[in-house]
């Protein structure tokens, strides 16, 4: 069995069945997403508007981990990495939005992409926009892989829409029980 193959063996294909949820997007395909259309877009953009510029990559905790880095890994941009935590939910609930990290780097001047691994209702990464406007960045991205079907604040770069219905878990996102955000792929039920 080649590296290859062994490593292929490890990423599940579609309408696998994991604990009775569904494969949504395995980790290839979310490798394609985030090379092909998210790092290509932004590589793009960032060269031909704001080269001159410095560049940071802020990442909202905690669901971004894995979705970060793999991006991160991907773009040719020479930038800072930092990080917010916006708590959102208590109890399952969402409620008032709460900073628990704050950026500590400063963005005076600096093009800053925000990072999340999902968009789903929109309200999270706009508090986070509305921080980050705060400390006179020059410009602010929004950046996710996922983007919740019907969303009224869409993200600058989005890699994949997800129906309103589809409950997910994996690569950061996490179940009904705050576990399983370390899955290669994504699920749903």
């Amino acid at each position: 069995m080649t590296e290859e193959t062994k490593l292929r063996s490890f990423i599940l294909e579609d309408n696998t069945e994991v604990n009775h949820y569904k494969t949504f997007l395995c980790d290839a395909k979310i490798e394609v997403i985030t090379r092909d259309k998210l790092a290509h877009n932004i590589n793009s953009d960032y060269s031909t508007r704001h080269a001159q510029h410095p560049a940071v990559f802020i990442g909202i905790l905690n669901g971004c981990y894995q979705f970060m880095s793999k991006l991160t890994c991907m773009l040719s941009i020479n930038a800072q990495v930092d990080f917010i935590r916006i708590k959102s939910f208590k109890d399952g609930v969402r409620s008032e939005l709460q900073v628990i990290k704050d950026v500590e780097v400063d963005l005076t001047n600096k093009v800053v992409y925000l990072i999340d691994e999902i968009n789903d209702t929109g309200q999270t990464l706009q508090e986070a926009v509305k921080l980050v406007k705060q400390k006179n960045p020059l410009v602010v991205y929004t950046v996710s892989l996922l983007q919740r079907e019907g969303n009224k604040y869409p993200s600058t770069y989005n890699g994949h829409i997800v129906p309103k219905d589809l409950f997910l878990y994996g690569y950061g996102l996490d179940d009904e029980n705050g576990l399983n955000r370390n899955n290669l792929s994504i699920y749903y039920k």
